[in-house]
Parts: structure tokens; sequence; C-alpha cells
């Protein structure tokens, strides 16, 4: 069962979901917005292969940004995003995090390959690749609203 909107605050104001930061203006009808983080992953190396039986840290340097200044991806470049959000679920609760509509207007797409989180995740950033697919560059604002989280009962 998806959560609806009264379903996703009562959870919440019972402490069993956590996000934090929560801006109660996030809650949809079935959905909770979150936000992009001040910081980008970008992917690191000397051209040669990734190794992908190393943890994911050793490919990418994590660089600040300012919460006033625009991150420009150029066309065809890609980096690692996270939410601002942290996200606790109970052992009965899983949720799954799909891109924003609008992100696709811009030909700007969102890669969540590991877009199910599991009942009993504890205080986590939620991870995404970030795609410019179009001719032009784009210009991140962190602190917009990004992506959405779906939640389900077990």
């Amino acid at each position: 069962m998806v959560f609806g909107k009264d379903d996703i605050l009562k959870q919440i104001a019972a402490g069993r979901i956590v996000i934090d930061p929560f801006d109660e203006k996030a809650v949809g009808i079935a959905s909770v917005e979150l936000t992009l983080k001040p910081e980008f992953g970008i992917f690191s190396g000397t051209g040669g292969p990734v190794d992908v039986s190393r943890p994911t840290g050793s490919a990418l340097n994590w660089i600040p940004a300012s919460k006033s200044r625009d991150y420009k991806l150029e066309s065809g470049g890609c980096l690692v995003g996270k939410t601002r959000e942290k996200i606790s679920l109970p052992l009965d609760i899983c949720a799954w995090i799909t891109p924003k509509a609008r992100t696709a207007v811009f030909d700007l797409s969102l890669e969540i390959s590991s877009g199910f989180i599991q009942p009993g995740t504890n205080n986590e950033h939620l991870f995404f690749l970030i795609t410019n697919s179009g001719r032009l560059p784009i210009l991140l604002h962190p602190g917009i609203r990004i992506c959405q989280l779906v939640l389900n009962r077990l």
C-alpha cells in the first residue's frame, strides 16, 4: 500500500518515519519531494578502468558547493548528487525514490539505479547520478526539489 499524504504526515508525527530536515510543504498527494544537497561527487581518475569491487568513494571526489551558488553541469557531463534530507524508516515501511518529471524537460536525467530504500534504513542520504543529456550547460541549484520519496507498507 502506497501511503497518501495523511498517512505520511501521521507516520512522521509519530516519529516512525524521519526526514531530516523536514518541510511539510514538500509532502504531496502520495510522495515527499526531496532536495539537492550542495555537495557533488565528481568522477576522478586517469582515464583507466574503474575497479567496481572497491568502495564507491574511491572513484569520487566530493566537492562542496555554496548553498547560494549554482553548479554548472556541462553538456554530456555527469556527477553524483545526494539528497539534503536524511531518511530513517521503521522495519515495516520501505520506500522508492523517483526523479521529478521537471528534470526531463531540461534534458537532465537522474539515474536512480538503487532506488529501493530498505526497511530499517537509519539516517541515510539518498544518492543518484545526474547527467546532462542536452546540448546546453545546466545550472544545478542546491536546495531544488529534485526527486520524490514514495513510501509503502510491507
